[in-house]
């Protein structure tokens, strides 16, 4: 690939691709300082990358930009932003390990079904629950970032679990519904 073949969404993609280097350090050194604006200047980086996520394929699609290394590359992104912060999160003790395993094991899994698809020359197209997943992750994880991510009052805690396990619940049956689009576009539908 040459400097002349990259556009805009590639460079909003590459920018996602490179967010494990800089965010889980971020929060790794600035969590501990408990700040009110270091806490909203987390949150802030974290969803201007999380940002990029629509913009790059709406800029894609809507200049016609689509290229076959951005549809490949898109959803590994989406996947080092949200595995790299929640593992980051963890280490902080900001979110329970187990809820980081299931949500890291998930985004694997999915990863595999891909892997098999594409080599039986099956396309998996992204579902609309795989988007609100993603969407749930981010504004899970923007919620922890924020100021209130380091209270413990009760209104935090309500509000901390309702979006934990509607984020939970949006990512075992996104994956249920991909294992399903992945089976019947490998075996046949007669194999579920």
């Amino acid at each position: 690939m040459e400097i002349k073949d990259l556009n805009i969404p590639l460079i909003l993609t590459g920018v996602r691709l490179l967010s494990p280097l800089v965010l889980p350090l971020l929060i790794f050194v600035l969590w501990p300082i408990h700040n009110d604006i270091i806490h909203v200047f987390l949150m802030i980086v974290f969803l201007l990358l999380g940002l990029t996520d629509l913009l790059d394929g709406y800029l894609a699609r809507k200049f016609k930009q689509v290229t076959k290394l951005g549809q490949l590359l898109d959803p590994i992104a989406d996947k080092f932003l949200i595995v790299s912060t929640l593992i980051a999160l963890q280490a902080v003790e900001a979110i329970g390990f187990i809820w980081v395993i299931i949500l890291v094991l998930r985004e694997l899994f999915v990863m595999g079904l891909r892997y098999v698809a594409r080599e039986h020359h099956v396309a998996i197209p992204v579902i609309e629950f795989g988007k609100i997943k993603t969407w749930s992750q981010i504004v899970l994880i923007a919620y922890i970032l924020s100021p209130y991510g380091y209270l413990y009052s009760w209104a935090h805690l309500i509000i901390y679990y309702l979006l934990l396990f509607f984020t939970i619940a949006c990512s075992l049956y996104s994956a249920y519904c991909y294992y399903r689009v992945c089976i019947a576009g490998v075996f046949g539908k007669n194999e579920f």
